[in-house]
């Protein structure tokens, strides 16, 4: 980045607001990290993304459609931006990076992979994420109740 602000402290809490080194899926989480502006900063956009252990890239999230006029920053001052969601995130080792960006695109400062998170689960999946869902089988009324065995 271009030095103007520094993301010195990054990290996730539970659904309480409580800090956490690991994350249960199927429960709300926040990314929480705190920013030091070095010179101002009008309109910042402040992100992350989230990888898995095989770099598939699952998550990005910022203000950009949410609040992208967020006023100016000056030289010396701190923030804290968080980013909520529910952990739909299948059992494994996450790592995020965190971003201050102006928009367009160049970054002001960028830290790759600056932590990880393990989210757990009660089973494991081949699949990326944990979406909640329901199956519902139906037997037609041409259907036999149960198979006979034909001799």
């Amino acid at each position: 980045g271009d030095g103007r602000a520094d993301i010195y402290e990054a990290g996730f809490e539970d659904e309480n607001g409580v800090r956490a080194e690991a994350l249960q899926t199927g429960r709300p989480c926040t990314f929480a990290a705190r920013v030091r502006f070095d010179a101002a900063v009008e309109n910042p956009l402040f992100g992350i993304n989230v990888q898995n252990s095989h770099r598939d890239h699952l998550l990005s999230a910022s203000n950009l459609w949410s609040e992208p006029r967020c006023g100016t920053f000056a030289a010396g001052d701190e923030v804290t931006f968080r980013i909520r969601f529910e952990n739909v995130l299948a059992p494994d080792r996450y790592h995020v990076t965190p971003a201050v960006a102006r928009h367009g695109g160049a970054w002001i400062d960028r830290r790759e992979r600056m932590i990880s998170i393990v989210v757990t689960g009660t089973h494991s999946t081949d699949a990326l994420l944990e979406l909640p869902y329901e199956v519902v089988i139906e037997r037609s009324a041409a259907s036999p109740a149960r198979a006979e065995l034909v001799r």
